[in-house]
This record gives C-alpha cells, structure tokens and sequence, in this order.
C-alpha cells in the first residue's frame, strides 16, 4: 500500500474521544426481585459514573468541555446537567418502579424521611443505560450532533461497575442499505443550494454517502446517494443540525 493511500485509511477511522468522572454522590437502593442475596435490602453506596465523549473538535480543540455539565444552555429533567446528577444520585433513595413496596416508600417521602426517586429499573447496569440515555439525549440539543457519549460506566465503589453502550447490528452480506438521492427521495430536483446543505450535514454526522451515474436529457454526472433513513430524518426536522 503506497503511504498516500495507507494516510487516507487511516484517517477514516480517526476519532476524538475524552472521559470525565462524575463522583461525590451518596445513593440507597435495593433490587427487590434479587431473593437469596442481600442485595433484595435497601443499601447504600458513595455512587460514581464515567462518560465517554466522542466528537469533532470544537474551535477551542475540545471534544466536550469538561466544565460543560455547569455552563450548559440545555436541560434535563428541567435542570441543568450537573443539579439533575445531584437530584438523581445525591442522599437518594433509588426504587424501580415496579417494587411491590413503592407505595411505602411514597409515604416516606412525603413524610420527610428519604428523598425518593423512582427510575424503571435499578442497579448499577440500569443506571448505566437511564444516564446513557439522558446524556445523550442533551448531547445531540446542546453541541448540534457534533458531540455524543458512547459509553457511561457506573460505580458502586472501586472494585464494582457496570457499563451501557449501544453497539450497530452487524449486517448481513445479503442485506443491502437502500440508498436514494435527493431527486428519488423529493420526487423532483433539489437545487444546488439543498444539495450543499444536505451533504454538509451528512459529512459532519458521517453518514455513509455513493454515487451514481445519471444521464438525461437534462443533466449528465454523478449524483449523491444517502441511506433512506437518513434523508427521512432530515426532512422529517428530526436532525438538530438542520436550520
């Protein structure tokens, strides 16, 4: 392989990535369906949790700044990042929703003894996938696309935790992506002006793009082809990025 060609596969797989440790919080709960452990008990844990961040750079060459969970325009919860982590893993009483107990715990609440939050599931593996979620979810408002966390590992203490990230299905040899240009997609021409602002979206999000070849009597030359989910969703207002 000559060294240009070996540059450019090389670069195609080149990323950023940087982590950040979360810690200080105090956190109870139980998993009420463990019988024969002790872990059915309520009990408590100084809780942690890693993000993993991956992205282009910024103009200050950062990934995420690491100060972003404070200076954040965007929420969660109607908070911001750092106040929702505090609210979430804080001196708090963690159940899932589907304790048989919960409505016991509703009333300790109420009457002041714990501070309750309820999530779907608990333990270290479900917190993990709830913060992945939420993380990301204010990732893509807050940096546009450009930002996403693609792991969250959560601690119990230094010797026990769980990890969540979502991996792409391997696909098939059989299965074939379908691919569309803007024309099969609108059912009539898109324009220059379309066309650019597609295509810089779908470069900066890395979206697999082709080509094929058109001639008619109208115009000869290459087109660009882009998977028909992602051109459902940038004309669907679901992509941030789109203005």
């Amino acid at each position: 392989m000559n060294l240009l060609k070996q540059q450019k596969t090389e670069n195609l797989n080149m990323t950023f990535q940087s982590t950040k440790l979360f810690d200080g919080y105090s956190a109870c709960f139980r998993q009420w369906k463990a019988d024969g452990t002790h872990c059915k008990f309520l009990h408590g844990y100084a809780v942690s949790f890693r993000v993993w961040f991956e992205g282009e750079l910024d103009e200050r060459n950062w990934v995420w700044d690491f100060g972003g969970m404070k200076r954040a325009r965007n929420k969660i919860g109607g908070k911001s990042p750092k106040d929702f982590f505090t609210y979430l893993l804080d001196h708090t009483t963690i159940v899932s929703m589907d304790d048989p107990y919960l409505d016991k715990f509703i009333q300790m609440d109420k009457d002041g003894i714990i501070q309750l939050r309820v999530l779907p599931a608990t333990g270290c593996e479900r917190f993990a996938e709830y913060l992945y979620k939420q993380i990301n979810a204010f990732l893509k408002e807050e940096t546009n696309g450009r930002v996403r966390a693609t792991k969250v590992e959560v601690y119990e203490h230094d010797r026990n935790s769980a990890s969540y990230m979502e991996t792409p299905t391997p696909t098939t040899s059989n299965t074939k992506e379908e691919m569309l240009s803007l024309y099969d997609y609108l059912g009539k021409a898109a324009g220059n002006k379309l066309g650019q602002e597609v295509y810089g979206i779908a470069t900066k999000l890395r979206v697999p793009t082709s080509t094929r070849k058109v001639t008619n009597d109208k115009y000869e030359g290459k087109v660009m082809l882009y998977p028909k989910w992602f051109l459902s969703d940038y004309f669907g207002n679901k992509i941030p990025m789109k203005k």
